[in-house]
Parts: C-alpha cells; structure tokens; sequence
C-alpha cells in the first residue's frame, strides 16, 4: 500500500519527479510460527529509497499515523531493493508491517515487481504481491 508523507492513502498509478511516497508492505502469514522471514521489495527503475536513516534511527515523529509492528533483525536499503529479515516466534501477531520512504527521480514508464517473503530455510512457505505499473512524470 502507497501513502503520501501525511498519510493519506494513493494509488501510485503515476507520481511526479522528486515526490516522495511511504511504502507499507503487510505481511500476513496463516499463523505465526517459527521462521527466518526474508522480504525483498525489489524497485522500478524510476524509483529509489529515500533517507533510510529517518527509520533506522528511530527519528519518525513526521510519520506518527505508522503503526510499528515489530523491528527486523536486519534492513538494508539498496539502490534497486528493499530487504528485511525478521526472526518469527509462535505466539506473535500473524500480520505486521514494515515501511520505507521512496522518491520518484527518473521520468518514465516502469513496471513496478511483486514484493515477497519467504522462509529463508523453508522456501515453499513464500507470498508476493502483484505485478503492476507506474509512470514517473517530468516535474
């Protein structure tokens, strides 16, 4: 799901240049139990994450409306992705969140790749989100 930094909700059908958008990706498992969940969130070119510091750094007044779930053990935010490892235990919560900050940079027509998640030791225990498309335009 795609938020502007008030929190309101948008679709990302098309975005200007340099306007940035939360990206709130909820993962939702049949039941909790133990796993290493890896999420991946792979970029559309005209994409890319911006200042990831604002979440690592625990300084997110500006996003109060995000309701924070859990922290994962490891993040990385990459030129082309978005990576999150958690460790799930039984009893936990089935669903939670993560999000980050992107910025629309380069004018054009992208397709934007599925999101997933998946046991890192049990790989047929997976989700993903769908293919879709986004346009960039010149501001």
């Amino acid at each position: 799901t795609f938020y502007k930094l008030d929190g309101t909700k948008t679709d990302l059908k098309t975005i200007a240049q340099n306007e940035r958008v939360v990206v709130v990706l909820k993962i939702t498992e049949s039941e909790a139990r133990y796993a290493k969940l890896l999420v991946v969130d792979r970029l559309p070119a005209g994409l890319e994450i911006d200042n990831p510091t604002l979440f690592d750094s625990g300084s997110i007044d500006a996003f109060s409306w995000l309701k924070k779930d859990i922290d994962p053990v490891h993040s990385e935010y990459r030129d082309d992705r978005f990576v999150a490892a958690f460790d799930r235990e039984p009893g936990q919560s089935a669903f939670f969140s993560v999000a980050y900050v992107v910025r629309a940079v380069a004018p054009g027509q992208y397709v934007y790749p599925p999101a997933t998640a998946e046991d890192m030791y049990r790989p047929y225990h997976f989700g993903r989100t769908a293919f879709s498309s986004i346009e960039v335009t010149a501001k």
